[in-house]
């Protein structure tokens, strides 16, 4: 059975995937080939060294605006004992990695002076 990144992979991808996903905001919602071409560029350099700083082996990076699909890549491996690329369409589990962004969202509202619900 392959092996199955961990929480680790994931974690960071998160905290890549939202720095990328809002310098990615703003603009023209169409991306023609050229700024395609330079937002792939863009990721890509982003992508490759946050796995080389995190130790991470592998990651997927999709971004999109307006329910449109500007950029879906695939980098290093998914599964450490074949050495088998990640595919863009990859999913990794991303563990309890959601509980820390609801924490923030709890304290931001909060701090903005607004009653919790629930």
């Amino acid at each position: 059975m392959a092996r199955i990144l961990g929480v680790r992979s994931s974690f960071s991808l998160v905290f890549v995937g939202l720095a990328l996903a809002f310098a990615g905001c703003g603009g023209s919602s169409a991306s023609s080939p050229p700024q395609a071409s330079l937002l792939g560029s863009a990721v890509d350099g982003v992508a490759q060294a946050a796995m080389q700083q995190q130790g991470m082996p592998g990651m997927t990076v999709a971004l999109s605006k307006n329910g449109s699909m500007l950029y879906l890549q695939g980098y290093g491996v998914s599964d450490l004992a074949t050495r088998r690329q990640t595919q863009p369409g990859a999913i990794f589990e991303i563990g309890s990695v959601t509980k820390q962004f609801t924490a923030a969202l709890i304290m931001s509202l909060q701090e903005q002076g607004q009653p919790a619900r629930g």
